[in-house]
């Protein structure tokens, strides 16, 4: 099957990670904080409205400057509160297809020590 291109997002409780891929190549990373000086905490509402406006911003980049079209998102929600209620705000809100990356684990996990500790657990041996 031929790569697909798409972009893939780490959303922490404090910034969101943006990596574009086009036929297996790494082409762009960006990284955007929630904190400002002005905010010291965001709302749900305005992490996912903040998240949907870089994930427009980098996918028209892409197309535009770089002539790459991406064709998905994956997201990885790494964070503690309302990590599958972002994941499900954003699905809705999005034209390319959107699908949380998951992780399979042993045991009884919940989903905050899911959403934390399983992206670690490649790296025990």
């Amino acid at each position: 099957a031929e790569p697909m291109n798409g972009l893939l997002l780490n959303v922490e409780d404090d910034y969101v990670s943006l990596l574009a891929v086009a036929a297996s190549e790494w082409i762009l990373y960006r990284q955007k904080a929630f904190l400002t000086e002005s905010r010291t905490s965001w709302t749900l509402e305005q992490k996912v409205d903040q998240i949907a406006k870089e994930i427009s911003n980098t996918v028209h980049f892409l197309e535009d400057k770089e002539k790459k079209r991406m064709e998905r998102i994956w997201i990885r929600p790494g964070v503690i509160e309302d990590g599958a209620e972002l994941v499900a705000r954003l699905q809705t809100g999005q034209d390319l297809p959107l699908e949380a990356v998951d992780y399979p684990v042993h045991g009884a996990w919940d989903i905050r020590e899911k959403a934390i500790l399983a992206p670690l657990m490649g790296l025990v041996r």
